[in-house]
């Protein structure tokens, strides 16, 4: 390997890509280029992929294995690939958390002129690669070429082996800021292991910050799991099969349709989606997408009330897609409670956008369907398709009566469906900063296993067994040797 130079460098090495059929392989990989220049990336000796300015190449440490990895066949994104998104990385003697967004703004190059970024949607800006996920090699190896914008200094009394956990702790962060718990509510997080550990330690952070008195419950299918939620900020443990039926939020991080059913099942007033596993689940094929755009869906009736959170988010100008199956008595409705919205007509299999969407980001603030297989088509009109909604939108359904699954009847409930995807890494290493307790409980217990990047397929294979594992850290530094 090539030492590297901020100026220009020839990095060369081997890692073990991921195939779709969940077989691990090596091969020879080369970035040619510099920050300023950008970069070519070779593989076994052929041209791979061109990057353009805004990404420098830093050694990596360590590489935490997350669901998103073990589900990575299921994803709608290329194989084979070095995956890892998960990293921390060494810059002289600086340790560095990496931001998996490679946007306009991570790479400090073109935000202005980006109207995604500009608008504080970099997380979706739509020519961003996804580190270790859509077609950016990642933290698997003993380089990346990270957006310059996107590696954050770790504090100095949070331990390595809780600053692994920084990217899933913001993305734990950021799904109870877009589901905030009210006071006196009751919450569940159901699946408390690799994330939902950290959503837990989340909920316990925001509750202190604000000063809330709400509830929070780990529901569990591991006994031995229920020291470690106590530890991560959950007030009980208990498994699935005992807990209350129902509970006023219910955060679903298991990652599995199985587990959306129970979530869907439990909850009074919200579910927060926030684990992808790519697979068909309660009808709707693109519910996987839904949490790549952080859509969220809503029951509407002519009676119910929208709920303020979402009337909020519906500031002026807001534009309405509707359905053609959509009743003249809903869209008075929608017109009723939002005034200022204005409607369109919408062809949920059409394979254009609205001409707003062509402007910026996203399309339709909101959508009104008919049924959730015309969500589905909203989410994605056909496959590679943008939704037509905009990211960070909303869909409203209607109900049909037919309630076939437990989405259906969890929406005739009145529960509405939240998503979201990456948090502020720099939010959770301050966060870790601020709690020293907390961190050290991240490092000392949830960090179980860990492998050289040569036994990557162990290191998966053991993420995936249940009893006794929960984070399970790749040591990068030495590559394949």
């Amino acid at each position: 390997m090539t030492s590297y130079r901020e100026s220009a460098a020839h990095i060369s090495f081997t890692a073990l890509e991921f195939h779709r059929d969940g077989h691990f392989a090596p091969a020879a990989y080369e970035y040619r280029g510099s920050p300023s220049r950008g970069w070519e990336i070779l593989r076994d000796g052929e041209h791979d992929l061109q990057l353009g300015p805004g990404f420098t190449a830093v050694e990596t440490r360590h590489c935490g294995v997350c669901s998103t990895d073990l589900a990575r066949a299921a994803l709608p994104f290329p194989l084979p690939q070095v995956t890892g998104h998960e990293v921390l990385c060494r810059r002289e003697d600086e340790l560095l958390a990496v931001d998996i967004n490679a946007s306009h703004k991570a790479r400090a190059h073109g935000a202005a002129a980006c109207p995604w970024c500009s608008a504080g949607l970099e997380t979706h800006c739509p020519r961003r690669l996804t580190l270790g996920i859509d077609r950016l090699p990642g933290g698997f190896a003993p380089w990346i070429l990270a957006p310059v914008a996107a590696l954050h200094p770790v504090p100095a009394d949070v331990p390595c082996e809780a600053a692994v956990f920084a990217e899933p702790f913001a993305a734990a962060l950021r799904a109870v800021e877009v589901t905030p718990p009210r006071a006196g509510e009751r919450v569940a997080v159901l699946g408390p292991r690799r994330l939902g550990l950290l959503v837990l330690a989340a909920l316990a952070t925001h509750r202190r910050r604000h000063g809330l008195d709400f509830s929070i419950t780990a529901l569990h299918r591991h006994p031995w799991l229920a020291e470690h939620c106590l530890r991560m900020g959950a007030d009980t443990a208990l498994p699935v099969g005992e807990a209350e039926t129902a509970y006023d939020v219910v955060f679903d991080t298991t990652g599995s349709p199985a587990g959306l059913r129970e979530a869907l099942r439990r909850a009074r007033r919200a579910v927060h989606l926030k684990s992808t596993h790519g697979r068909r689940a309660e009808g709707m094929a693109h519910l996987t997408e839904l949490v790549i755009d952080e859509i969220s869906l809503h029951p509407f009736s002519a009676n119910a009330p929208l709920d303020p959170a979402l009337l909020a988010r519906m500031a002026p100008p807001c534009h309405a897609g509707v359905a053609p199956s959509v009743p003249q008595a809903l869209r008075r409705r929608l017109q009723d409670r939002i005034p200022h919205c204005r409607q369109e007509d919408m062809d949920t299999g059409a394979a254009t956008m609205p001409a707003a969407a062509e402007k910026g980001p996203g399309g339709f603030d909101l959508a009104l369907v008919g049924s959730l297989a015309e969500a589905d088509r909203v989410i994605r009109p056909r496959p590679g398709a943008p939704a037509r909604v905009r990211a960070r939108g909303a869909i409203l359904v209607a109900a049909d009566g037919a309630r076939r699954n437990a989405l259906a009847q969890a929406l005739a409930r009145g529960v509405e469906i939240h998503s979201s995807r990456c948090g502020r890494i720099p939010q959770a290493l301050d966060s870790l900063a601020a709690q020293p307790a907390l961190a050290q409980a991240m490092a000392e217990h949830l960090v179980t296993h860990r492998y050289p990047a040569r036994a990557l397929a162990r290191a998966f294979a053991t993420a995936a067994r249940g009893e006794g594992v929960i984070k399970v850290v790749v040591d990068t530094a030495k590559g394949m040797e």
